[in-house]
């Protein structure tokens, strides 16, 4: 059986694996160069220069620390913390200014995102924990509108402490006492935020226009994808019996959701339905165990045993394995956070994410006693599971792309304490993929 298994790994998954670890370490080591990661914009320095070129797309906590900028597409980037420029500004929208905040108790330059200028100037900050607000005017400088979450103890109990955002703005603008309505109702949040700011200044100042820097989020697609391949499949009927690694043919669709997640446009959503049938497999019994598992195929008996094998009569057979047509079909449905890497036609990358599987179809010809007495078939219902996944993708057409993907896969039949009758799999797979995208 390891024999087995060690040819199917050498001859077919190891390979591919090994191709795609190659292909994604390419992607990774070169991802500062490419194209797609740099969008145009400019910065602006010390001496109040304005200097156009690329600014690379970076998420929020990134964003704040730093920015990476070249003159141009073939350019060699420079990175720049806050205490070198003033500001950058990518022409999507996004506008990023040098200020110095508390951070834990101590002074820290960093960027923050500007959301609005006026006579009140709103600024955020993505925070370790969650989004830092800032409102700016001219007699009373910057001021924190958000404050870190905290429980508070006494004798009646605990209770989150009450926001005090709105006191603060209550007093940053009591210049304007018919906004205070407006102060209670309004959310901390960018959106919220602005609209409150741009009304104080159109009260304030009714000669000079507000500007809104707000960002041009692209609109989330929905990406479709149809796959075939290969799976070795493992399965371990709980402290019974188990299988080799096992060839299965495994067929799906998938859904990518991209652009979901605006702070970050590598991330992408992936779900979808895959078919998997296992067919003949080989099943054996855990070393050092005394007892036989009865396997029943049609009307013959099957002891499996690491003692001795022997027949009795034509109905009952001790064997040291089984060869057993499980004719097992599973319905997957995963959910997988991936991480894209681009570079001209290639993109890759890796991913991960739980999933479910249900085993809807078994054959009928077979019997697992000890399992078929307590779950009324032989392979239990539903399994819960994890997958990680390393991929990449050519560009075949404008839309189109064909994608190599190999995955690592644990399940797990979720319900049952009891470790004897757990089930589990552990599966290898590959599969060649058509993209309906790019």
């Amino acid at each position: 059986m390891f024999l087995t298994y060690i040819k199917y790994m050498k001859a077919f998954v190891y390979p591919i694996i090994t191709i795609l670890l190659i292909l994604s370490s390419f992607l990774i080591s070169n991802h500062a160069a490419a194209q797609e990661s740099f969008a145009e914009g400019y910065i602006i320095t010390l001496n109040n220069d304005t200097l156009r070129g690329y600014l690379e797309i970076m998420g929020e906590k990134h964003a704040a620390r730093s920015c990476n900028f070249k003159i141009s597409p073939n350019a060699q980037y420079q990175k720049y913390d806050a205490s070198q420029i003033r500001a950058y500004r990518f022409d999507a929208g996004r506008f990023m200014i040098s200020k110095t905040i508390d951070n834990n108790g101590k002074a820290e330059t960093v960027f923050l995102e500007f959301l609005i200028q006026g006579k009140a100037n709103l600024y955020q900050h993505p925070g370790d924990k969650s989004p830092r607000y800032f409102l700016e005017t001219e007699s009373n400088g910057l001021v924190e509108l958000s404050e870190p979450e905290r429980i508070i103890h006494n004798d009646s109990g605990a209770f989150y402490n009450i926001p005090k955002y709105k006191g603060k703005l209550l007093y940053l603008m009591a210049d304007c006492p018919e906004i205070r309505e407006d102060i209670q109702q309004t959310p901390l949040r960018p959106k919220p935020m602005i609209k409150l700011a741009n009304k104080y200044h159109d009260l304030v100042c009714t000669d000079e226009e507000c500007v809104i820097f707000e960002r041009r989020y692209k609109k989330i697609e929905i990406n479709p994808s149809v796959y075939s391949g290969i799976t070795f499949k493992k399965i371990i009927f709980g402290a019974g019996l188990y299988s080799d690694y096992t060839p299965a043919i495994n067929a799906g669709l998938s859904i990518q959701l991209r652009n979901l997640f605006t702070n970050n446009e590598k991330l992408s959503l992936e779900s979808g339905l895959q078919l998997m049938r296992l067919g003949q497999t080989t099943l054996y019994p855990p070393e050092g165990i005394l007892i036989s598992e009865h396997v029943k195929v049609g009307d013959k008996n099957y002891y499996i045993n690491n003692r001795e094998e022997s027949s009795i009569g034509n109905f009952s057979v001790k064997v040291f394995s089984l060869k057993a047509d499980l004719e097992l079909i599973s319905l997957t449905i995963p959910l997988v956070m991936k991480y894209n890497y681009q570079k001209g036609n290639l993109r890759g990358g890796f991913g991960a994410g739980p999933l479910v599987t249900f085993n809807i179809y078994e054959s009928k010809d077979i019997i697992y006693t000890y399992f078929n007495d307590r779950f009324g078939r032989n392979v239990p219902l539903a399994q819960a599971g994890f997958t990680g996944c390393l991929f990449i993708a050519v560009k075949t057409s404008q839309r189109g792309s064909f994608e190599l993907d190999a995955r690592y896969v644990q399940e797990l039949m979720a319900g049952d304490i009891n470790k004897l009758f757990r089930f589990r799999s552990q599966i290898f797979q590959t599969s060649l993929r058509y993209n309906f995208f790019w």
